[in-house]
């Protein structure tokens, strides 16, 4: 439980609601309270098939990889039809100009 509570505030971002509207703190709530119930479920699916218990650390990681995996595979794909390396770089990463503000 304690784990779960320091991804709620931490890793998920509950705790960065002070200073938003109550609607605005009512909406992100909803949000993190889905993410973490969509990681308990991973969780206990686990558990289920492997009868072990594992962090919800785990669960993010993996999460992360699989996006991570999803977006490698597109600029993949793209790269080998079209080859046009600075195109496929504009597409997918932010212009170094617009970070600054």
């Amino acid at each position: 439980m304690e784990v779960d509570n320091f991804y709620l505030k931490d890793v998920l971002g509950l705790g960065d609601f002070r200073l938003q509207s109550f609607e605005a703190t009512e909406k992100w709530f909803a949000v993190v309270v889905l993410a973490i119930n969509y990681l308990q479920f991973q969780a206990a699916q686990a558990y289920l098939s492997a009868h072990t218990r594992l962090p919800l650390a785990d669960f993010i990681h993996q999460h992360r990889l699989e996006h991570l995996q999803v977006l490698l595979r597109s600029v993949i794909q793209e790269a080998r039809q079209s080859q046009d390396v600075d195109a496929i770089l504009a597409k997918y990463l932010p212009v170094a100009s617009s970070l600054v503000t």
